[in-house]
């Protein structure tokens, strides 16, 4: 039994649906290109992918799961998506856009709403994710998080 456990942020408020099957997606697609001896072994097991399961968390509790010592002894990472959107008030740019801190982009070409926000991009991490080999491994991640529900993402 090899499982790819993905845990997504649920504390952004901008991560919609669409966003989250994107990053699961990157998840999936990193811990392939990074560990294809692993990827091989789960990728056999149906029929060329292997069985994923999405779980959902705030960042500090993924944070605190993924320092643990058990998730350490597995193949494990996380994905930081360096153009992650997001819409931000126009007005409140110049305090968040700090030189060096945050790398903000700004979509000079989308049209400011009526509520004053603009689409803009910054680095963001969106989830993590683990390889775990056996039943009791797994059972030790699923204690840790929620399954995803998609209806939760804001």
């Amino acid at each position: 039994m090899n499982r790819l456990y993905i845990v997504i942020r649920n504390d952004l408020n901008s991560m919609n649906p669409g966003k989250a099957m994107a990053q699961c997606s990157h998840a999936s697609a990193q811990f392939v290109a990074k560990h294809p001896n692993e990827a091989e072994e789960w990728s056999s097991e149906a029929d060329g992918f292997g069985s994923t399961v999405v779980m959902e968390g705030n960042i500090i509790d993924i944070v605190e799961a993924f320092q643990s010592p058990f998730i350490k002894k597995h193949v494990n990472g996380k994905v930081v998506d360096p153009t992650y959107p997001f819409r931000v008030q126009k007005e409140l740019l110049n305090l968040v856009a700090v030189p060096n801190k945050i790398k903000l982009q700004i979509d000079l070409e989308s049209e400011v709403d009526k509520y004053g926000m603009i689409s803009a991009t910054r680095e963001e991490t969106t989830c993590y994710w683990v390889y775990v080999e056996d039943e009791e491994s797994a059972e030790m991640v699923k204690a840790s998080f929620n399954t995803h529900n998609i209806h939760l993402c804001r």
